[in-house]
């Protein structure tokens, strides 16, 4: 009976020992998984500021400048002829406009597809958790750092 109290005891003692070092790598791991996620919703952030970017800058037939101006008012004839906006003109707005729109519908539902695979508790609970503990913080960080430095090379 003795023996079987000690036994019990080492072994509960073993497993409460373990307890906190397989919490920290289930910790880790999970980190990992977010650092992979937001690295990706980054990749996929810059692709569209690239895109809209681009479509912002103008063609051959609406200076950038031109185009800003244009773009609030693209849906108003009175306004755009108050403008002098040119046919051609119209045309690259509204068509950038679309595709404008086709581009962030695109980003948003693949964020929201990402961010549902990984679990939106689970997102939720981590980006709390980066908040209220400095060490994960840094932890994130640098494996971001270390990502992005890899997806550079």
């Amino acid at each position: 009976m003795r023996y079987l109290f000690i036994l019990i005891f080492f072994s509960s003692a073993t497993l409460f020992a373990q307890s906190p070092s397989s919490q920290k790598g289930q910790k880790i791991a999970a980190l990992k998984k977010f650092v992979v996620l937001n690295d990706t919703l980054n990749v996929l952030t810059d692709q569209l500021k690239t895109k809209l970017t681009r479509l912002s800058t103008g063609d051959a037939s609406t200076t950038p400048t031109r185009y800003r101006q244009l773009l609030p008012i693209i849906d108003n004839a009175q306004k755009l002829s108050e403008a002098k906006a040119t046919a051609g003109e119209i045309a690259y707005v509204r068509k950038s406009r679309d595709i404008s729109n086709q581009e962030s519908k695109r980003y948003t539902d693949a964020v929201q597809t990402l961010i549902d695979s990984y679990g939106t508790t689970d997102y939720t609970q981590m980006k709390d958790l980066l908040k209220s503990d400095p060490g994960l913080k840094k932890s994130y960080d640098s494996l971001m750092t270390i990502r992005a430095t890899n997806r550079k090379q």
